[in-house]
């Protein structure tokens, strides 16, 4: 059973997943010429714990939810077993766009706006993808919870 507000952590985790995703994908729309270094900085400061929060969230109530299921659908603990090895890839993924975020806000960028956009494009992309497989795992546990 699923408790009202670990659902809401869930769906407010995703929220601001995407907000990051979409900022992220303003940002390389906007490289080289038209970004704004203080959203960059603000952006590369907030990234770790964005994905921490959400994270943490997922792998509190969704990881052990699924693998409750499991007498139902065996092929679910290899599905979670991905899920939270792609969670550490997407944090040194994370770190690498933090990075390369702060560079690019100090004036001192380590990577070409060619090479930036492609980074920060890569990681939106796959964030994206791993919400939309997350949100399909879990919409059969979040049937009839309101979340709002």
């Amino acid at each position: 059973m699923i408790h009202r507000s670990s659902a809401v952590r869930f769906e407010q985790g995703h929220v601001a997943l995407l907000y990051l995703c979409d900022e992220l994908e303003h940002i390389a729309d906007g490289l080289p010429d038209r970004v704004d270094r203080e959203a960059c900085r603000a952006l590369g400061m907030s990234i770790a714990e964005t994905m921490v929060t959400a994270h943490r969230a997922e792998a509190q109530w969704l990881f052990p939810a699924l693998l409750q299921r499991a007498i139902e659908a065996p092929e679910l603990p290899g599905v979670v077993s991905g899920l939270a090895e792609q969670h550490r890839r997407d944090q040194y993924l994370a770190e690498e766009v933090r990075e390369a975020l702060l560079g690019f806000a100090e004036g001192k960028p380590s990577l070409s706006p060619d090479a930036l956009g492609y980074l920060l494009r890569s990681f939106f992309d796959g964030q994206r993808r791993h919400i939309a497989l997350e949100r399909e795992l879990a919409a059969p546990l979040l049937a009839g919870i309101r979340l709002h």
